[in-house]
């Protein structure tokens, strides 16, 4: 096996104190932002924060891509990520309508992006919410580090015309070549904490403790040892 190092690097540790300064019961925003050819990556990746924050809070998640690739890749997460197992299948049992809400595809890059912060069911009228500072995390699972930047700018501006919008942390879940690009989001404070390919989030499952059933990064972060 791979050795796991039970001591998190700095962003790390950032993401899991945000985690646990969610709100219980609260409305958490799911953004999702990837590649079909790197869903399995994504998912190992965001199964363990994911489920970090339905074990601390149980929210309510709102999932929405800002891809259409990425839009027919959300039911997956929430399946391999075990958020809609039944729970004799050591899931959480979520349901659409209840537990979670899957918006699709938001159009539009960042005029849209900017749009629904600025007036979320404006942009979708399906959306739970009147307003973004309702959602108390954003957790943004991406790829690209131009999605990345696109979600983290309009933040920025949004957060300084609405002071409601100050104590909601953005979390960023990225593949491994996207989280340098994306690293000096967490060290200017704007984004609360990054979790970085597959070595983060298997140290992330190890100290969380994470149920062994649900720990995807730990086998495939045992699969690269093997490899190499």
């Amino acid at each position: 096996f791979m050795p796991v190092s039970p001591v998190l690097p700095g962003d790390v540790t950032s993401a899991t104190n945000a985690i646990n300064a969610i709100p219980n019961n609260s409305s958490v925003l799911v953004v999702v932002d990837y590649d079909a050819s790197l869903a399995g990556e994504m998912e190992a990746v965001g199964a363990p924060v994911l489920n970090q924050v339905i074990l601390a809070h149980r929210p309510k998640l709102t999932l929405l891509a800002t891809s259409p690739e990425s839009a027919g890749l959300i039911e997956r997460l929430l399946l391999n990520t075990g958020i809609t197992k039944p729970g004799e299948e050591n899931g959480f049992a979520y349901t659409a309508g209840d537990q979670y809400f899957n918006l699709g595809y938001l159009p539009g890059g960042s005029a849209g992006i900017l749009g629904f912060i600025t007036q979320p069911q404006g942009v979708i009228p399906s959306v739970t919410v009147q307003r973004f500072a309702e959602y108390s995390a954003v957790i943004l699972l991406t790829d690209h580090a131009e999605s990345g930047r696109a979600w983290m700018e309009q933040l920025d501006v949004a957060k300084q015309s609405d002071p409601n919008l100050a104590t909601q942390s953005v979390i960023l879940v990225t593949s491994a070549q996207p989280g340098p690009m994306l690293q000096p989001y967490v060290s200017s404070g704007q984004a609360a904490g990054m979790v970085n390919g597959l070595a983060d989030a298997a140290r992330f499952e190890f100290v969380n403790a994470i149920p062994e059933t649900n720990r995807i990064a730990r086998g495939y972060w045992d699969a690269f040892g093997i490899g190499i």
